[in-house]
């Protein structure tokens, strides 16, 4: 079984808002035991101390990355490879928060298990009926590995297509409904940004694994510690143990489809059920560069203002409580 623990990981000295929501709708409305953050030691005291108030089954555990790597081996099988050392070496060696968490977020559930949540995620659904082995989810994407690697023009030439069609529906209003139609069309592939596995399970190992021996210069490249080597390992797993959730669990709007979630639509009501699934448990928004203007206004009064127009809004309102949590 995955311990019934929630686990984020943040850098930074600041801790927006919507950040805050992350863990209030976990801790309300997820059924955890327990929701813990992972962060760098940098958040202004006084809004820890908020966050602790309003969420008493919160955690917030100072990042001790020589800790975490050293649990990896602590309860490790016989004989399995020694990996603290190499990825304490692999951490160090990498600077942008994002690889650091795909790295510190394997190790983690590798040494206590539970199951890892993005900052920039909603919890609307319990989460304990997942729990009964490894799990991710998947999302819909127009260049899986095949067309990637493939020199076919007629493969090509089918992914740029569905490529265009959906730029075309993320620009138009209410265009996610469209995009239903044609989503099936498009490849499924797994994404990180929710994880659940027991303790020292086989896949996390397999997963540290590969990190330790991506080679340097391919490190740094972008998804090439997350998403590509979480695929990949998955395509090479023989364990038969791991679920792969479709997208209606955790992406309900996939990428940039997404970016329905932040646009205002006056006059037109915000519809949660037109995006949300019955079995949807988790909503990841992907915060990316490209909204950023609009998650920085995020905020409770932007939310009660908006909530009627916006979609992420609407979201929001599925944790009320957070709407008292200070900016």
């Amino acid at each position: 079984m995955v311990p019934n623990v929630a686990h984020f990981i943040w850098y930074g000295e600041s801790f927006p808002w919507m950040n805050a929501l992350a863990l209030q709708s976990a801790h309300d409305n997820g059924a955890l035991e327990r929701v813990v953050l992972h962060f760098d030691g940098r958040i202004d005291p006084a809004r820890l101390a908020a966050l602790q108030a309003a969420m008493p089954r919160l955690e917030l555990r100072a990042i001790d990355s020589a800790r975490v790597f050293a649990a990896v081996d602590e309860g490790a099988p016989l004989r399995a490879r020694p990996l603290a050392a190499p990825l304490g070496a692999l951490y160090e060696a990498l600077r942008a928060p994002a690889a650091r968490a795909n790295v510190l977020r394997a190790a983690i559930l590798c040494g206590e298990g539970g199951v890892y949540l993005d900052i920039d995620t909603v919890t609307i659904a319990p989460l304990t009926p997942l729990l009964g082995g490894a799990f991710c989810g998947s999302e819909p994407i127009a260049f899986p590995a095949t067309v990637m690697r493939s020199k076919r023009p007629d493969r090509w030439a089918r992914a740029l297509a569905l490529h265009g069609a959906r730029l075309v529906l993320r620009e138009l209003p209410r265009g996610y409904r469209a995009f239903r139609v044609i989503e099936p069309l498009f490849a499924r592939a797994a994404n990180n940004a929710v994880l659940g596995a027991p303790v020292q399970h086989p896949f996390l190992r397999a997963l540290l694994t590969g990190m330790v021996d991506t080679p340097p210069e391919r490190r740094l490249v972008r998804f090439a510690l997350g998403t590509h080597l979480l695929q990949s390992t998955l395509a090479g797993y023989r364990g038969g143990d791991v679920t792969v959730h479709p997208p209606e669990l955790f992406y309900p709007l996939g990428p940039e489809i997404s970016r329905h979630w932040f646009r205002v639509e006056r006059g037109r009501p915000a519809q949660l059920s037109d995006v949300l699934y019955p079995r949807t448990v988790v909503v990841h928004w992907y915060a990316s560069v490209r909204n950023r203007a609009i998650v920085d206004r995020m905020d409770p009064a932007f939310v009660r203002e908006h909530q009627k127009c916006q979609l992420l809004s609407a979201l929001a309102m599925r944790a009320p409580r957070a709407l008292e949590l200070p900016t």
